[in-house]
């Protein structure tokens, strides 16, 4: 069989996806569980991708020209420092005669958002990134700070500060609101406030920050006031987040602004938020929040065939800046 096929990967920190194209459409999608090195080790994070690959591989019963990796955790310059490099060695070793290359996740999603034209991109899932483009191989970055900084704007910051919020309530310095307090211990499968000291202890894994997310939701759809604070501090944080990065691109141009992750893929307070902020005028933004042009498995898959000279995609300027930066 001669046609060729490409791999895009999107390694989150809670799940990844595995996704097989040619000629631009989408034959295959494989699922796994998070892979982030960061959260899961090198190691368990090898593995994982490692089989998702060898599955693609044997479902696409063909060649495979190249290989994207979008890896949350990595950083910027993903390839040159640890834990990206030491991901990618393992990997190249294991798929020796196949082109691989490897970005972080927001990088990927930049270019998911945009195809290498101008924009903002807000990133919010599990961690938190803003990035920038001015179309013309100038890139700008915010946020991604990190659990161990809080990631202000995360889906983890957001279960972080709930559960700040129901210790308070058991150590009596506010009073217990039986909506947050009990939709979040029930999805959690928790006896008590106090459990929450040993989930942060071992590190909240991707289905409880999920599960804590879906209670703030649900405790502020039936008038949580706590539950509706929580939210409205994500939005202020990740409009902040916003603003401080359009004021170091270039003014002269108007930036369309995309929102991608869980938290703002969804409807609800954040989103609306931000889109009611952006409709009520920021000077240098388009006053509409949109949705990216892509998923970030298929920017992978894009950036990786550009790199490697098997398909234009209208991204070399973006891949330059991305390459090229601190």
């Amino acid at each position: 069989m001669s046609r060729r096929v490409l791999l895009g990967i999107d390694a989150g920190g809670s799940q990844t996806r595995i996704h097989t194209y040619a000629e631009g459409h989408l034959l295959h999608e494989e699922l796994t569980e998070a892979a982030n090195p960061l959260v899961v080790g090198t190691e368990l994070s090898v593995a994982r991708i490692r089989a998702g690959i060898e599955r693609a591989i044997a479902k696409s019963q063909t060649r495979v020209a190249a290989i994207g990796l979008a890896v949350a955790g990595v950083g910027a310059r993903a390839e040159h420092q640890v834990p990206g490099r030491d991901l990618l060695f393992a990997l190249k070793a294991r798929f020796q005669d196949t082109p691989m290359a490897l970005w972080n996740d927001a990088e990927a999603a930049l270019a998911a958002a945009f195809e290498g034209r101008r924009g903002i991109l807000l990133l919010c899932g599990t961690g938190m990134a803003v990035l920038g483009h001015d179309g013309h191989g100038r890139l700008q970055r915010g946020g991604g700070w990190g659990r161990g900084l809080g990631d202000p704007g995360s889906a983890y910051s957001l279960f972080y500060n709930t559960a700040r919020c129901l210790l308070a309530a058991h150590d009596g310095k506010r009073e217990a609101v039986a909506s947050l307090d009990g939709i979040l211990l029930s999805r959690l499968q928790l006896e008590s406030p106090q459990a929450l000291i040993r989930v942060f202890a071992n590190g909240p894994s991707a289905e409880q920050i999920k599960s804590a997310v879906d209670a703030v939701h649900e405790a502020a759809s039936v008038g949580d006031a706590d539950a509706k604070r929580m939210l409205r501090t994500v939005g202020r944080e990740l409009l902040s987040s916003l603003l401080a990065l359009r004021d170091r691109m270039p003014r002269e141009e108007s930036y369309a602004v995309v929102a991608s992750g869980g938290l703002l893929e969804r409807e609800g307070p954040i989103r609306a938020f931000l889109a009611d902020s952006l409709r009520e005028g920021i000077p240098g933004l388009e006053c509409k929040l949109s949705s990216p042009l892509h998923c970030a498995s298929a920017a992978a898959a894009m950036l990786a065939a550009e790199r490697f000279a098997i398909e234009e995609h209208g991204l070399s300027s973006l891949l330059s800046a991305l390459e090229g930066g601190p």
